[in-house]
C-alpha cells in the first residue's frame, strides 16, 4: 500500500480545509442577474431544450448555456461542483511542476483569493459566470498538464488520449477566447512536435478536434444572429473598435491584477538575483518597475504603456527562455497564453474585465513555475508557507465577512420578496439592495435594465406591474440588516 508523507497529508488537509470553506462561500452566493432570467427560462422546458434554443438564437457556447441552465435550476449543483472544480484547479496548476510543494498549493490558493473584485464576482460567487468562464479553467490546466507529461516526460496511454481529445474537444465550447486559446495551444502542440521530429498522429488529432469545435462555436446560427445585431453595418475587422478595445487590452493585460502581477514580477526578480550580471541587472530594474506601475495604473498614455507592454513582454520571453528545457517551453507558452486570450478580445464588440480571467490564471500557472526555480532552505520555507497562510486566512476572512452579510442580506430580501408576493396589487416594492462590490448583478439600479427586471418579476412570481426600488443602507452590519426584516403577519 502506498504510504502518504507527512507534506502529502498537510496538502490534502489545505484542499480539503479549501474546498469547505468554498462550500460555504457557493452555498451562501445567491441567483442574481442572468440567473434569475436562466432559471426563469428552464423552468417550463429542460436543460438540454433550453440549450439547444440558446445554440440556434444566442451564440455557439454550447456547455456555458447547459451549465447556465443546470445551475440555475438546481442550484445544489453549483454549490457543490464550484469548490470542487476551483480546488481541481489548484491541484492542475500545482502540478505543472514535476515535484510540488504545500508553498506552491499555499501560493495557487492566494493568488486565486486575492484576484480582482470583478474576476471574484463575475466567475467564481455567480452561477451563469462561473458556468461560462471558470468550468473550463480546470478542464484547460489537466489537458495542459497531460501534454506536458507526454512532450517531456514521454507518458502517454490510451486513457490519456481519449482525455486529451475529450478537453479538445468540450473546452472551446464555453466561450469565445477560450476556444482561441484552446485551437492555439494544440496548434503550438502541434508546431512542436514538428520540430522535434516526434509522432505526428496525436498532434494532429488534437488540432483537428479542436478545429470541429471551434467550428462548432463560431458558426452556430445563433452567433450568426447575435453578430450581425451587435456589429450592425460593421465589418469584423472594424478598425474602430478594435481602436477602442485597444485600450483594455493594454490595461488589463498589464496592470490590472495588482497581486497577481506584484508575485509573478517579484518571483521573476528573485529568479534574475540568482546569478549577478549587468543583463540581469537591467532586467530586474524592468520588472521591479513594472510592480510599481501595477499599483499606479501605468504611465496612463496609450502610446507609452503599448511600448511598455512590448518591452515587458519580451523581457518576460526572454527570462522564460533561458530556463531549464521542460519547464522552459511551458514557460514560453503560458506567456503566449496571456498574449493570446487577452489579444483575441480586441476583436470583440466588449471588453469586459472578467474575460481576462485566463489571462490571470496562466500568470498563476507561470509563477507557480517561477517558484519552482527559487532555492530556499528549509527554514526559510517554513517562514513563507506560514507568510502565504497568514494571507491566505486574511484574504478568507475577507471573503467571510462579504458573503457572511450577503447571506443576511439574502434573508431579509427573500422575506421582502414574500411579502410583495401576496400582495400582488401593492403597486410598488422596496428591496434590500446588496452590499456594493459583494454580488454580480443582484440589484437593478436602472430603470433601463429591461431584462433583469423581467427576470427578477418572473423567477420570484412577482406582478408585472410592480415597480422594483433598490435601497441600500449606509451601514451594512448584520443589526442594520435584520432591523431591515418585514414585519411578521
Amino acid at each position: 500500500m502506498r504510504k502518504f508523507s507527512t507534506e502529502k497529508t498537510v496538502q490534502w488537509i489545505i484542499l480539503m480545509v479549501f474546498f469547505l470553506f468554498l462550500l460555504l462561500v457557493f452555498h451562501w452566493s445567491p441567483l442574481a442577474g442572468d440567473d434569475w432570467i436562466y432559471a426563469s427560462e428552464v423552468r417550463y422546458s429542460t436543460v438540454l431544450d433550453q440549450t439547444i434554443y440558446a445554440y440556434k438564437t444566442w451564440s455557439g457556447r454550447v456547455l456555458s448555456e447547459f451549465w447556465g441552465f443546470a445551475y440555475t435550476s438546481r442550484k445544489i449543483l453549483y454549490d457543490l461542483s464550484g469548490p470542487a472544480l476551483m480546488v481541481l484547479t489548484v491541484s492542475a496548476i500545482v502540478r505543472l511542476r514535476r515535484k510540488h510543494t504545500t508553498a506552491d498549493l499555499l501560493l495557487v490558493i492566494f493568488m486565486i483569493l486575492t484576484m480582482p473584485m470583478f474576476i471574484r464576482t463575475q466567475t467564481m460567487t455567480f452561477p451563469v459566470g462561473f458556468a461560462a468562464y471558470f468550468i473550463p479553467i480546470p478542464l484547460y490546466f489537466l489537458h495542459l498538464l497531460l501534454v506536458k507529461q507526454w512532450l517531456f516526460e514521454d507518458k502517454i496511454s490510451i486513457l490519456r488520449v481519449i482525455l486529451m481529445s475529450v478537453f479538445s474537444f468540450v473546452i472551446p465550447l464555453h466561450m469565445e477566447n477560450l476556444s482561441v486559446l484552446m485551437a492555439f495551444t494544440n496548434f503550438a502542440v502541434f508546431v512542436y512536435a514538428w520540430v522535434r521530429k516526434l509522432p505526428m498522429k496525436l498532434p494532429l488529432l488534437l488540432l483537428g478536434i479542436a478545429g470541429i469545435s471551434c467550428v462548432i462555436m463560431f458558426f452556430s446560427p445563433g452567433t450568426t444572429l447575435r453578430l450581425s445585431a451587435e456589429f450592425s453595418e460593421e465589418t469584423t475587422l472594424d478598425l474602430g473598435r478594435i481602436a477602442s478595445n485597444w485600450t483594455p487590452f493594454v490595461s488589463q493585460t498589464m496592470y490590472y491584477a495588482d497581486n497577481v502581477n506584484t508575485i509573478l514580477n517579484g518571483l521573476v526578480i528573485c529568479t534574475l538575483l540568482r546569478k549577478r550580471s549587468t543583463q540581469n541587472t537591467i532586467l530586474t530594474g524592468i520588472f521591479a518597475l513594472q510592480i510599481v506601475l501595477t499599483w499606479i495604473g501605468g504611465f496612463h498614455n496609450l502610446v507609452i504603456d503599448t511600448l511598455w507592454m512590448i518591452l515587458w513582454f519580451a523581457a518576460l520571453l526572454y527570462v522564460c527562455y533561458h530556463q531549464e528545457p521542460g519547464e522552459r517551453e511551458m514557460m514560453i507558452f503560458l506567456v503566449l497564453g496571456v498574449l493570446v486570450s487577452n489579444g483575441i478580445m480586441v476583436l470583440s464588440p466588449s471588453f469586459p474585465e472578467r474575460t481576462t480571467v485566463y489571462a490571470q490564471f496562466c500568470l498563476t500557472a507561470l509563477s507557480v513555475l517561477f517558484f519552482s526555480h527559487i532555492e530556499i532552505s528549509a527554514k526559510y520555507l517554513r517562514g513563507l508557507c506560514l507568510c502565504l497562510a497568514a494571507g491566505i486566512l486574511a484574504s478568507g476572512v475577507y471573503w467571510y465577512k462579504i458573503y457572511s452579510l450577503v447571506h443576511e442580506v439574502n434573508i431579509v430580501r427573500q422575506a421582502q420578496i414574500g411579502y410583495y408576493q401576496k400582495r400582488p396589487d401593492a403597486g410598488e416594492a422596496w428591496l434590500l439592495a446588496y452590499p456594493r462590490k459583494s454580488i454580480h448583478s443582484a440589484n437593478i439600479d436602472s430603470e433601463e435594465d429591461v431584462d433583469h427586471i423581467r427576470g427578477f418579476h418572473d423567477y420570484f412570481y412577482l406582478a408585472e406591474n410592480l415597480h422594483l426600488n433598490f435601497y441600500y443602507l449606509e451601514n451594512y452590519t448584520k443589526d442594520a440588516v435584520r432591523a431591515e426584516m418585514p414585519a411578521q403577519e
